[in-house]
């Protein structure tokens, strides 16, 4: 993701996060450069959200 932004593209995918108490779960990430008016890349924004919220017992 950090590479894709420096390059100044966006990077979009979905990773396997693990909790504090080793539980798993599906975490989606979004990377985007932050470009200057020179069009140099300044630096990047990250979002993370919780991925599917299912309870994978039943």
């Amino acid at each position: 993701m950090v590479r894709a932004a420096l390059e100044g593209k966006v990077w979009h995918g979905e990773l396997t996060g693990i909790r504090s108490g080793g539980e798993t779960f599906r975490a989606d990430l979004l990377g985007t450069p932050i470009i200057g008016r020179d069009g140099r890349v300044l630096g990047m924004m990250a979002a993370v959200t919780a991925g599917r919220v299912k309870d994978e017992r039943s």
